[in-house]
């Protein structure tokens, strides 16, 4: 086989190019020599050939408005069936409310009496594809069901018949949903998960499957949780129960024990997780364990003993939450209220209540001081009687500079004008010479 440039296979034989290979864009005026024939140069011209190009044109779509993306209906409650009957009072059907045709409907909401209730799952022909369109969160808590609550808070209590069909209607309509045929289709599926479509600090719990795909156990969505380290739980005002193990362990971003040893030795309750750090430091290990939030229960605060607040191995109190405030001790907020207690001579430990990032790294924020209960007042009366007198030097200073300036500049113009008496007269006679 002989390959050769589209030009000069053209200009060997025609046969040899095909009609997708023709010389296009332009006219084109070749001359050619033909050895048979002697009449001289044969000129010949190639039909224009529009170029094809791979650009593909873009559809504008034009937005649409809310009165053609938006369904209305009506649902009446029927007696004989105890249940809902849907009703389209436009077209007058029954019972034929086809939201299908309305491509992936993300909320269907029902308005009755005050309440609303989402039955989205009841009524669109893709549950999962609808599910996709909503707003996403990365946790567990369910931000659209407390919106739905608070919404229904001040409703009238409904009808026991209307919430057992509402009820019914909704877990017929999740059960009747078939797994997904594709692998891909399980990724983010509203109803089912993969275990190999975990992320990093996600567990199933518990592990009832709905099936199998591909020889692989297929989990509910809903037994999939978010895992948090100890510090990250002692950040939300929680902490794991004596005697849990981490149901997980992931690559640590740090090595040895992540930040664990910082707990208050005090706290019974962590003091296996913490042994477990030690060891895994110990070690050279670089993961760390991650517990749900089934594990953990509410963080209970130490109790002061003999006056002295307990305090964590930095000499800080954790108080990411008001009640993981120490038992019989107070947080004094006041500016300047660990200056006032050291004064005083009353033991105080700076409370964390937040971490502050900065240049990659994360800083302890420090906001007041954790005192007894019986020197919180001595100690924030005193810490408000000291920012007085701060305010009050700062207020002094001010004055004393503002005297100052004011000094230099009437001494300023005073001693100009002197110059001004002493040698304005001398400069005519200058001038006269």
């Amino acid at each position: 086989f002989f390959f050769f440039k589209q030009k000069t296979a053209y200009e060997i034989c025609a046969c040899l190019v095909g009609s997708e290979m023709c010389i296009r864009d332009r006219y084109q005026r070749r001359v050619r020599d033909d050895d048979d024939d002697d009449d001289g140069p044969v000129v010949v011209e190639e039909s224009p050939k529009k170029r094809k190009t791979n650009k593909k044109k873009k559809t504008v779509t034009k937005p649409t408005s809310t009165a053609e993306t938006t369904v209305y209906f009506c649902q009446v409650w029927c007696d004989a069936q105890c249940a809902w009957t849907t009703v389209d009072v436009v077209n007058n059907t029954f019972d034929d409310l086809s939201l299908s045709s309305n491509r992936n409907v993300p909320y269907v909401l029902v308005a009755m009496h005050g309440r609303l209730l989402d039955t989205t799952v009841v009524h669109v022909h893709d549950w999962a594809a609808a599910h996709k369109l909503r707003l996403q969160t990365h946790d567990d808590v369910d931000w659209w069901a407390a919106t739905l609550d608070a919404v229904s808070a001040t409703a009238a209590d409904a009808d026991p018949r209307h919430v057992v069909a509402d009820d019914l209607a909704q877990r017929t309509a999740l059960a009747s949903v078939p797994l997904p045929t594709r692998l891909s289709d399980f990724k983010n599926h509203p109803i089912y998960a993969l275990s190999r479509h975990l992320l990093k600090y996600e567990a199933v719990h518990p592990s009832t499957t709905a099936g199998e795909f591909r020889g692989d156990p297929v989990y509910y969505r809903k037994n999939v949780h978010l895992l948090h380290t100890v510090d990250k739980w002692l950040q939300e005002g929680r902490a794991p129960r004596a005697g849990e193990q981490p149901i997980k362990r992931v690559k640590s971003i740090r090595r040895g024990a992540s930040g664990l040893s910082s707990v208050s030795v005090a706290n019974a309750r962590l003091a296996d997780a913490e042994a477990s750090a030690r060891r895994d430091e110990a070690d050279g290990s670089s993961t760390v364990g991650c517990f749900g939030r089934w594990q953990t229960e509410l963080y209970r605060p130490p109790t002061i003993e003999n006056g002295r607040v307990p305090r964590n191995a930095y000499g800080n109190v954790y108080l990411f939450k008001p009640a993981m405030c120490p038992r019989g001790c107070v947080h004094v907020r006041e500016p300047g209220a660990r200056v006032a207690a050291n004064k005083l001579g009353i033991d105080a430990a700076p409370a964390q209540v937040d971490w502050d990032t900065h240049g990659g790294r994360s800083f302890p924020a420090l906001v007041g001081v954790i005192v007894a209960a019986e020197h919180a007042d001595v100690v924030r009366d005193a810490a408000r009687a000291a920012q007085s007198a701060k305010r009050e030097r700062a207020a002094a200073k001010r004055r004393a500079r503002a005297v100052k300036l004011w000094r230099q500049l009437t001494s300023a113009v005073m001693q100009r004008a002197r110059l001004s008496d002493a040698y304005d007269s001398i400069a005519p006679r200058e001038q006269q010479i």
